[in-house]
């Protein structure tokens, strides 16, 4: 297989002595992805994949021309229409209880709209639609994202109010949202992207205040962010600069060293997928290697090295390789962490996050 090595962020300052690396001299390790998920169709490659909040699915957008939104079972048996077709899905959810699925799809005339629909597959409902800018450009977040506690989802409308909505109905909370990004814990709260081209430029909207306040998740000159999320203990995000990853709390304004990049310059961090667990205990990331590289840009054989770092202890370990030069590829921890599911050349595989 030849590709161009993926677009990442370089890194490697200082050694690493996670589990699975044997040495700093680029050699292959045996290629390990897990279990593959039984599918008769294609998985779009750089498309989303969620977790049913029981553990027992796995929702994915098909790789075809009007692509569709299905859910594959983990424990055999065919995959299974919950909607399409469609141009594209994105900010796909599905609520606590696993009777809704949210999405945003159909960009035309300029708007791309978000809808809801019984998980067990039917009509869809539009909720709302946003602007062809937010929509093209990827960025952190989505257009409509379900409540923990289950009671509403919050969606944004175009260009950038976000509004929250109950059985009651639907209420304006305010504008500077773009992108709907994580709720509080206790639901009372949404941190929201307010600008898509700006890197940390996000803000925190109280749902009962109805106010929006701009939040600081990057440091000044600190990195780029990789991942955010919000758990009991507040507002973190995972930054990568050359020396690796650091945790940083909003509240605190402090940051943590807690994953150390190795020392080889064939290497690269994958900024563009990224999974954090619903507990904020444990993040997961690509971390892509050349293993025979063709001129500057060239890769003709590679690896991809799926890392899980446990963030209190600052362990790390590889959970999972992959022969061959794509990356990129969307990843998703399972509701209970204890598994991370991801895609390779179009399949779905899943494997325990149980740090070697």
């Amino acid at each position: 297989m030849k590709s161009a090595f993926p677009v990442a962020v370089a890194v490697g300052l200082a050694a690493c002595t996670a589990s699975g690396i044997t040495d700093n001299t680029g050699n292959a390790l045996p290629e390990n992805r897990g279990v593959q998920v039984q599918l008769n169709v294609a998985v779009l490659l750089g498309s989303e994949i969620v977790w049913s909040p029981d553990g027992g699915e796995i929702l994915f957008q098909t790789d075809e021309s009007q692509p569709r939104l299905m859910a594959a079972p983990l424990n055999g048996g065919s995959a299974r229409l919950i909607d399409g077709p469609r141009d594209a899905y994105t900010s796909i959810a599905v609520s606590p209880d696993g009777s809704t699925v949210y999405f945003a799809a159909d960009l035309q005339a300029g708007r791309r709209s978000s809808y809801s629909v019984p998980a067990a597959g039917g009509a869809a409902t539009r909720i709302a639609s946003t602007s062809s800018l937010v929509a093209r450009i990827p960025a952190d977040g989505g257009l409509v994202l379900p409540s923990p506690d289950g009671n509403g989802f919050a969606f944004t409308a175009a260009p950038d109010t976000l509004y929250y909505s109950t059985a009651g109905g639907s209420t304006r909370i305010g504008n500077g949202c773009e992108r709907v990004v994580r709720f509080s814990p206790d639901s009372r709260h949404v941190l929201c992207q307010r600008g898509v081209l700006t890197a940390g430029s996000y803000s925190a909207a109280d749902l009962q205040t109805k106010t929006i306040q701009s939040v600081d998740v990057v440091p000044q000159a600190q990195g780029s962010l990789h991942n955010v999320q919000w758990t009991s203990a507040g507002i973190r995000s995972t930054i990568l600069n050359p020396v690796g990853f650091e945790l940083w709390d909003v509240s605190s304004s402090q940051s943590t060293l807690v994953w150390t990049a190795p020392q080889r310059g064939s290497i690269a961090v994958d900024t563009r997928n990224g999974a954090w667990t619903a507990g904020g205990d444990r993040i997961a990331f690509w971390l892509v290697e050349c293993l025979k590289q063709r001129g500057f840009s060239q890769c003709d054989e590679g690896q991809s090295l799926l890392y899980v770092v446990q963030l209190a202890s600052q362990r790390s370990g590889i959970v999972a390789v992959a022969r061959g030069v794509q990356a990129g590829q969307a990843m998703a921890f399972s509701p209970d962490g204890q598994r991370i599911a991801y895609v390779f050349d179009g399949k779905i595989y899943h494997q325990s996050t149980a740090i070697p």
